[in-house]
């Protein structure tokens, strides 16, 4: 349930044009993987495919399943990333 409301979240303020807010990128910095997933999100959507798999990257490894998504999404496209079906 908690990652429906974040992912309906994403979709809302994505669709706005939104920034992170200092508040967000703190703490995302401090290892919110939620936050972390949120950023990554909003990255990606404008195409700055560096930032955003940096935050997905980071949630991932802290097993944030919807970043874990996105990263295989990135992996799979190639965006960034050279596509790599195992990883």
């Amino acid at each position: 349930m908690r990652n429906i409301i974040l992912a309906l979240v994403f979709i809302m303020t994505i669709s706005f044009g939104y920034e992170p807010s200092k508040e967000d990128i703190k703490l995302a910095s401090e290892g919110d993987p939620d936050e972390q997933t949120y950023i990554a999100s909003l990255y990606y959507k404008k195409k700055d495919y560096e930032k955003a798999f940096f935050w997905y990257e980071k949630a991932a490894k802290q097993e944030d399943d919807m970043a874990q998504y996105f990263l295989a999404v990135m992996y799979d496209k190639g965006k960034y990333v050279k596509k790599d079906y195992q990883k």
